[in-house]
């Protein structure tokens, strides 16, 4: 469950961060190779910050590891932090986003992903989505 407001009894286990990278009205999703946590499903660049890592720090290097984009820190626009409740584990999650000219090479981790697609954001909750990334196209994108 998403929460905008911190929950009672909140109790995050780490920090999360994501980022929306859009061009012509699409954004990009990665799919998770079978074994990884959510394996199988489609979702943003995202990924735990490291200790004593600041949150734009951790998307530039997610953003770069996972999708071999290198984001420019002044074009990137923080959106906002939520915060998530699952039954095992809480976390804080810090969204980006960050608006491209032109779609950029994109050159997936193996290690993590096997695909990646630039879809619209309606297209894209047809697809098997990581849980509450659904929630959170819908929160930016209107749809």
């Amino acid at each position: 469950m998403v929460y905008k407001k911190i929950p009672k009894q909140f109790n995050p286990r780490f920090e999360v961060v994501s980022c929306f990278l859009e061009c012509a009205g699409e954004i990009l999703l990665l799919y998770r190779n079978a074994d990884k946590s959510e394996g199988n499903r489609w979702g943003a660049p995202a990924g735990k910050m490291d200790p004593g890592e600041d949150r734009f720090a951790a998307i530039i290097r997610e953003t770069q590891e996972e999708s071999g984009h290198s984001i420019a820190p002044e074009k990137l626009e923080f959106l906002t932090t939520v915060f998530v409740v699952y039954p095992e584990y809480h976390f804080t999650y810090h969204i980006f986003r960050i608006r491209l000219e032109r779609k950029p090479k994109i050159t997936i981790s193996k290690n993590e992903h096997s695909a990646y697609r630039w879809v619209s954001p309606p297209a894209a909750l047809k697809l098997p989505l990581v849980k509450d990334e659904d929630q959170c196209i819908k929160m930016f994108y209107q749809v």
